[in-house]
């Protein structure tokens, strides 16, 4: 038998995250193309394809919350505010881009636990093929 986290998100499921995401003054943009992904410290947008699963659907807001935590305490502060010029943070972010991701799944994953504990975190970058997208999505992203 299924766990109610391996199920399809409710068909209110965008409403649902919307409301969630109030409390932390965070809008949301739901949109079928691209990957899901936090717009500074006020948005996330998320691909409604990635969104199989009830499990699938909180692990990416709590990865792209935990984005939002990092921009607004200054965590990470070059990979998330680009402030380096563009050839040297194409430099910076192939060297250091999984392991800050890594990092942004470890504060997502801490966050859902005190939001959701019933509904485990699935991690953006725990499988060889999600980082070979990355490593793939940067270099056509940011090149050198």
């Amino acid at each position: 038998m299924k766990a109610f986290y391996d199920k399809k998100p409710s068909k209110h499921f965008k409403r649902d995250v919307r409301e969630f995401l109030k409390q932390f003054d965070v809008r949301v943009h739901f949109k079928q193309s691209g990957s899901c992904s936090a717009i500074e410290d006020k948005l996330i947008e998320l691909d409604v394809r990635e969104l199989g699963t009830v499990q699938a659907l909180w692990s990416c807001v709590f990865h792209e919350l935990a984005h939002i935590y990092c921009w607004r305490n200054n965590l990470f502060e070059i990979y998330h505010k680009e402030t380096l010029p563009p050839k040297k943070f194409a430099k910076y972010i192939r060297r250091n881009g999984v392991r800050i991701e890594k990092h942004v799944d470890k504060i997502g994953e801490r966050l859902m636990k005190d939001y959701f504990p019933d509904i485990p975190f699935m991690g953006c970058y725990e499988s060889a093929g999600d980082v070979r997208w990355y490593r793939t999505w940067v270099k056509r992203n940011y090149p050198l």
